[in-house]
């Protein structure tokens, strides 16, 4: 409320002030004036108030570091504060302290700003974009980072200096998810350890011996390779088992049962499967004189700097009969109209979740559980005491694998290995591999050809 008796104070009669003066504007506000050693004055705002029956003078800042109109602001908060029984002056010396500890922390080159400058440095120049046709295939490295320090760097470790990090300080951090991670604590360490080297080539930590690198004295301090769990691979199915679970998900007719069918008879990476779009299907030869064919551009592979062709999958006869039928929609972008898609609720369409395979997959083996059958499980690993649920991925590319390469037990003939791991797109030898040009579609055709009526034997 303002007090009408007492004149405005203006900028300038503030400056000349040689006594204490009321401010006016806010009851009680005042100019509190007084002489220092060097015949000058020291001027600060003080607001004069009753509290509990005492009089208090409630110090609000200097002037003019603090103008009369902000004076005049928290002045009037502060009378409103006061009458609700709450302490203003206590609030901005406790505010005023987290701001100065908040600057404090800026000054100091932390571990977590050490490990945040090198994702800044690395997005777009070190590391390839994790979006394929306008879908997100996985975190950014910025975000798996930001998680791996939330999950596995406590907090005093990430907030102190970058220069006092030691091995004995992350041998003590890692100790219990070294003996219990298989690959997460050498991921975390690692990239600790390159965002160390970045920190030191651009000189905002001193040059020092990197504490995370474990070719150093940090994996002396950690617990030997024979107490800790041993890497496991993607959950597959035996390939004597797939003919039978062809002939389940024969009996699904959703769109997830078939973009799983489609994805183990191309042995496709599951992305490229759930991503492919109808205009990459090439069925009639006067479109692609090796149809029935799928071609996939090769910077959405996983290999890109080896191979510099596309990815061509011949298709089975399974492969494309199982196509024919998948609903194909029109009157969609070319750039939208995924094989294996749903609506998005906006008249387009959206490609299938990365989860979908998995929860199908854990759904179908719950019912088949409870119908009395085996589900489709990856007897030669076990986690949580039992054997885990197939992966798509895992059967996809294992099961394929171990049946291509085992011409005896499976009685097809005996393939070459390159065209074997041509299905696969596993062309990374360099040299051996400097003079080519493209796949070998002939061979390949047969392969698959053989996979896909394999799948398909006990479908009657």
């Amino acid at each position: 409320m303002a007090n009408r008796s007492v004149p405005i104070l203006t900028d300038r009669q503030a400056r000349v002030a040689k006594k204490t003066i009321a401010v006016g504007g806010v009851k009680g506000l005042i100019l509190k004036v007084r002489p220092i050693s060097d015949g000058n004055f020291s001027r600060t705002f003080q607001l004069r108030m009753s509290v509990d029956g005492n009089l208090k003078y409630l110090s609000i800042g200097p002037y003019p570091e603090t103008s009369l109109e902000e004076a005049r602001k928290i002045a009037l908060d502060w009378r409103n504060k006061v009458k609700k029984g709450e302490n203003p002056r206590q609030e901005a010396i406790e505010a005023r302290k987290a701001k100065n500890e908040a600057k404090k922390v800026e000054k100091v080159y932390s571990v977590q700003k050490m490990m945040f400058d090198y994702c800044d440095f690395g997005e777009n120049r070190l590391w390839q974009s994790s979006n394929v046709k306008g879908q997100k295939l996985s975190k950014t490295h910025t975000e798996t980072v930001s998680g791996w320090i939330r999950v596995h760097i406590p907090e005093e470790v990430r907030k102190m200096p970058a220069k006092d990090l030691t091995p004995e300080i992350l041998a003590d951090v890692f100790e219990n998810s070294w003996r219990s991670l298989v690959d997460t604590p050498e991921r975390v360490l690692g990239e600790m350890k390159r965002a160390f080297d970045f920190g030191i080539r651009s000189g905002k930590i001193p040059a020092m011996n990197n504490p995370a690198d474990l070719k150093g004295k940090l994996r002396d301090l950690l617990a030997p390779d024979s107490e800790r769990p041993q890497k496991g691979h993607q959950p597959a199915l035996s390939p004597d088992l797939i003919p039978d679970l062809f002939a389940e998900l024969q009996t699904h007719t959703g769109i997830v049962a078939k973009y799983i069918q489609f994805t183990i008879l191309t042995c496709n990476r599951a992305s490229n499967a759930r991503l492919v779009l109808w205009s990459e299907i090439f069925l009639d030869p006067k479109d692609h004189k090796d149809a029935p064919i799928q071609v996939t551009k090769r910077d959405e592979m996983k290999v890109k700097r080896v191979i510099k062709f596309d990815k061509e999958t011949p298709l089975s006869q399974q492969a494309v009969e199982l196509l024919a039928t998948v609903p194909r929609y029109i009157n969609i972008s070319e750039d939208r109209n995924f094989v294996f898609s749903k609506s998005d609720g906006k008249g387009g369409l959206t490609p299938l979740s990365t989860s979908a395979a998995y929860l199908f997959i854990k759904k179908m083996n719950a019912a088949r559980i409870k119908r009395g059958l085996e589900p489709f499980v990856d007897n030669n690993l076990t986690r949580g005491g039992k054997a885990p649920n197939i992966s798509l991925h895992g059967t996809a590319r294992a099961s394929f694998e171990t049946w291509a390469y085992d011409s005896v037990r499976y009685g097809h003939k005996q393939y070459s290995e390159k065209a074997i791991e041509h299905c696969l797109d596993h062309v990374t030898e360099k040299y051996n591999n400097a003079y080519l040009r493209r796949s070998v579609i002939g061979e390949m055709r047969e392969i698959l050809e053989d996979w896909g009526e394999f799948c398909f034997s006990k479908i009657k």
